[in-house]
């Protein structure tokens, strides 16, 4: 009985290779263990700041901080710069009604911050409301 060729060559490679790690993952961090990139969180800050000052605004309504949950930090790269958007993502603790939709609340915020820490665009996640 003869085998073909690459059948018999790929299951020797596959004996002959060991069965290594093909890159390495650090642990999984502790409970309750803090992380060391602080980056995110002072980009949380700055974009709060901007709520407290008002630059936040949805269809007219100017929504506090105790109405936003800030969820993700967002980097944001176009191919032909080397400076990233970066945005903060936050979801909003009750949805606010979207003009003319009320079926259709606004449910998160994305907001893009400029290099001096101000709001300069927002865009928002809306979702239909499921009966």
């Amino acid at each position: 009985m003869r085998i073909p060729l690459s059948p018999s060559l790929c299951l020797l490679a596959v004996m002959l290779c060991p069965s290594t790690e093909a890159a390495h993952l650090p642990p999984l961090p502790l409970e309750g263990a803090r992380a060391e990139f602080r980056e995110p969180q002072r980009v949380v800050e700055a974009f709060l700041k901007s709520v407290d000052r008002g630059e936040l605004v949805v269809f007219g309504r100017k929504p506090d901080r105790s109405m936003i949950t800030p969820a993700r930090v967002e980097y944001v790269y176009e191919l032909d710069s080397r400076v990233p958007i970066i945005r903060s993502y936050s979801r909003l603790n009750q949805g606010l009604s979207v003009p003319e939709m009320a079926d259709c609340p606004v449910q998160g915020i994305s907001s893009t911050l400029g290099s001096n820490g101000h709001i300069v665009d927002t865009e928002f996640h809306v979702w239909p409301i499921k009966d």
